[in-house]
């Protein structure tokens, strides 16, 4: 649940407004089902009261500076969304929501680069 957003907001719910949630929902925790049922069955059952959204995987990326407007404009074609930037230029953060970290993670090969989940 700390993975959670408001979509409205971009901001991450915090425990206690989840745990908050839960009791407004009349959700109770059963010891005798399994945390991953009761956890898979929360979620449905919040998502059809409340407007919370998985939060997107944010992604470092390191390049050259000779490489990096090759993979600037990669994330343009991908809808890549810079978050942060290093003063050098050559470090970036972006919010991984439409392409995949394999793809990220082959072009920042292919590019001499450096990738990391953040």
């Amino acid at each position: 649940m700390e993975n959670t957003i408001n979509p409205d907001t971009k901001r991450p719910y915090s425990i206690t407004m989840i745990e908050r949630l839960m009791h407004d929902i009349h959700f109770a925790v059963d010891p005798y089902n399994s945390s991953k049922k009761q956890a898979l069955d929360v979620i449905h059952r919040l998502v059809k009261k409340f407007p919370i959204k998985r939060s997107p995987m944010r992604l470092r990326l390191t390049v050259g500076e000779k490489n990096f407007s090759t993979i600037l404009e990669k994330l343009g074609t991908w809808n890549g969304e810079i978050v942060t930037m290093d003063e050098s230029g050559t470090q970036f953060s972006v919010d991984d929501q439409k392409m995949a970290a394999r793809l990220a993670n082959t072009m920042c090969n292919s590019l001499k680069g450096r990738p990391a989940l953040v």
